[in-house]
């Protein structure tokens, strides 16, 4: 791969992916969506400081600009974003430029367009989302079938949970390590997506994989950690009182196992640290 377009390379997944692969010396075409909160756009403005001075990055204002790119990775709704992001519009974009290019597209997705009802997954198994995440997630995935067909240029990624460095601020992880820094009560949502959590570097790890092994034969895939209970070892890690772990059981057929680089205890120590250092973007 000598270049990729992002497509929301201000979210979480999408920035990770920028920064690994522009610390890899491989160059990138970035599209950032815009923000209607005044906290996200600051967030997105001090990630655009840290990589917009990179001559392998260039920050481009409409998908028509992207030239001679390898790969699409389309991250604008991020695998458990509070906030409905759908831009069809863009999508097709996206898409019309894989299709004429002949370029792999990866849409990164969400295990959230399976409700918390949905407890075992299979390959045909029907997606019945609960959150507005997973039918904005599910809206997406629909729309990239119909513009691919049985096309083996595409790839949807389903993710689960994820946390590390620049995790959304709305998050249980992240808002408990501000509570614990700054004395400041949680004001985590109850309806984060808890089945499985992945660290990021694991998960940008893992895609890069993927995107690797176009052309695609199946078209869509789960991330999965391989384990269980991590949503009730994460709480106890801050010392709050264990709820039932939720889970859901995948099918083996459907799983691209994600290999962990770092326990869940030390990856929060690393995200704690991050968040001490940056502390003034979030106040």
């Amino acid at each position: 791969m000598r270049k990729a377009l992002i497509a929301g390379f201000g979210q979480f997944v999408g920035f990770a992916l920028c920064s690994r692969l522009l610390e890899e010396g491989i160059g990138v075409d970035g599209y950032m969506n815009k923000y209607q909160d005044d906290q996200e756009q600051k967030i997105a403005e001090e990630k655009m400081m840290l990589i917009g001075r990179n001559a392998l990055f260039e920050n481009i204002s409409s998908i028509t600009e992207a030239k001679e790119n390898d790969v699409i990775f389309y991250c604008i709704q991020d695998p458990t974003d509070q906030e409905n992001r759908l831009d069809l519009n863009l999508l097709r974009d996206c898409a019309d430029l894989s299709i004429k290019q002949k370029i792999p597209f990866i849409l990164i997705s969400s295990a959230e367009v399976f409700g918390e009802m949905q407890k075992e997954i299979e390959k045909d198994t029907v997606p019945v989302p609960s959150t507005e995440n997973g039918k904005a997630h599910l809206k997406q995935e629909s729309e990239i079938r119909e513009l691919f067909g049985e096309s083996e240029q595409f790839k949807i990624v389903r993710i689960p949970g994820l946390y590390g460095p620049w995790q959304p601020q709305s998050s249980f992880i992240h808002q408990s390590i501000i509570s614990e820094l700054t004395g400041k009560k949680s004001a985590a949502d109850a309806n984060e997506e808890k089945r499985d959590i992945l660290y990021i570097d694991d998960a940008v790890r893992t895609l890069l994989d993927i995107a690797a092994t176009s052309p695609f034969k199946e078209p869509v895939v789960h991330l999965s950690s391989m384990k269980e209970g991590q949503w009730s070892e994460i709480v106890e890690l801050f010392s709050e009182k264990a709820e039932r772990n939720p889970s859901y059981k995948l099918s083996k057929d459907i799983i691209h196992p994600v290999k962990n680089s770092v326990s869940l205890e030390r990856g929060i120590q690393i995200q704690t640290e991050w968040v001490k250092q940056n502390l003034y973007i979030y106040q």
